[in-house]
């Protein structure tokens, strides 16, 4: 009897404990993530295209996140000294330079690298044709850096608009960006003059990076990421996003 009055003790205890699980808040961790990306990969609202699936792949291991819009060398900064979580969008190989960075292996998206021209007889489809011009690109954009040492002048510049503003005014002769932000503020800034020439200069995988104490994270990270490109989330992003951004662009 007192066996029995035992068992129901403990099983009335567990059910009070369950229930109160139940009805206690949760309250998930916010990370904070910063990105050197432009507008429409990333906005201040936080609805651009890398926001958005970043957004989404957090949300599906529990975490809330902030994302912060910073130059490109400080990015790479914060993320090495723990200052942020994780950092969107960079090439491979930043842990070599980054000693405390981890790469997470399934890419965010691609990247296209692009140059940007105003005189119509400039032709500049391959990195040597950057050779003896006078240039234009972001400060701390790695793949610009490594593969411009051979133009006469180059200018580095942590606002977007400024840059393609040197284009405008015929202060370079070259800019070199990311294509889908080079065509939003072509459209955004109304410059008509500027032309995106193809075929691009590089097409590269781009990855998220997170800081070392996160490294357990890394392979729900790159599930998620996965995940997300079968089961339509991916695709649906682009649709809102970078899609509209082609439909202006045709209209």
């Amino acid at each position: 009897m007192a066996t029995q009055r035992y068992k129901q003790i403990i099983l009335t205890t567990f059910l009070i404990l369950v229930a109160l699980a139940r009805a206690a808040p949760t309250f998930a961790e916010t990370l904070s993530i910063n990105t050197t990306s432009p507008p429409p990969l990333a906005k201040s609202d936080g609805n651009g295209y890398q926001d958005r699936i970043a957004h989404e792949v957090f949300r599906r291991l529990g975490f809330d996140i902030t994302i912060n819009i910073l130059p490109g060398e400080r990015s790479l900064r914060n993320l090495d000294q723990g200052i942020d979580d994780a950092t969107l969008v960079r090439i491979r190989g930043m842990e070599n330079t980054y000693p405390n960075v981890v790469l997470v292996p399934e890419k965010v998206m691609d990247w296209t690298f692009v140059a940007f021209i105003s005189d119509p007889s400039l032709k500049v489809t391959k990195w040597e044709d950057l050779s003896g011009k006078s240039i234009a690109f972001m400060n701390g954009w790695k793949i610009f850096e490594a593969n411009a040492k051979k133009a006469s002048d180059v200018t580095t510049t942590s606002n977007p608009e400024i840059l393609f503003g040197l284009l405008a005014k015929g202060r370079t002769k070259i800019v070199l960006f990311e294509q889908w932000s080079g065509l939003q503020l072509i459209n955004d800034l109304r410059l008509d003059d500027v032309m995106m020439q193809e075929p691009p200069l590089a097409v590269r995988e781009m990855f998220m990076y997170v800081h070392k104490r996160h490294a357990a994270l890394v392979p729900a990270l790159a599930e998620a990421l996965a995940a997300m490109k079968h089961d339509g989330a991916y695709k649906k992003i682009y649709n809102e996003t970078l899609g509209q951004l082609l439909a202006a662009k045709a209209n």
